[in-house]
């Protein structure tokens, strides 16, 4: 375990390739990633900030998250367009479901899924992470940056990652 809290777990898988009719780089292996973090607040607290653009725009850094509506999901892009997806489900106060890529991933419609659910747990939450999908070659990145761009920023803005002592 990490000493922030988080731990994570990689999962290789063989050789899935997915193939991209505009480009010729091929994704030639992926793996899985488990990653878990504690948070002293409630799942619904978790769960706000993911789905709610305001705290959303917060955890950005204080700015706005580009959102684009299609007819069946609903796009974004954060960190200067460093990060965006799709949502694809979401369950109040429990879990979100999205479509997720760094952008100078190859190919460019290379996307990871990603499954976030939030629980109950000793003195707050836990958020637990699971990723599909993530280049074998970008996965030390990836996993570190859920942890400094989202798990630290979390707990750092919204003061989700230590408790207050009264005497």
């Amino acid at each position: 375990m990490a000493t922030n809290g988080t731990k994570s777990v990689s999962k290789a898988t063989k050789d899935i390739k997915h193939e991209n009719r505009n480009e010729d780089k091929v994704v030639n292996e992926t793996v899985n990633l488990e990653v878990e973090c504690k948070f002293i607040c409630r799942p619904d607290d978790l769960y706000q900030i993911f789905t709610n653009m305001e705290r959303l725009s917060m955890l950005n850094g204080g700015v706005s998250v580009t959102v684009t509506k299609t007819d069946h999901s609903l796009e974004f892009q954060m960190f200067d367009g460093v990060v965006s997806g799709r949502f694809i489900q979401h369950e109040p106060s429990r879990s979100v479901e999205m479509d997720w890529r760094l952008s100078d991933w190859k190919p460019s419609d290379h996307y990871s899924r990603v499954r976030m659910e939030f629980l109950d747990d000793e003195n707050g939450s836990l958020l637990k992470l699971y990723q599909t999908g993530v280049p074998k070659l970008e996965k030390d990145r990836t996993v570190q940056g859920w942890n400094a761009m989202y798990f630290q920023r979390i707990m750092r803005i919204f003061g989700y990652g230590s408790n207050i002592s009264y005497y």
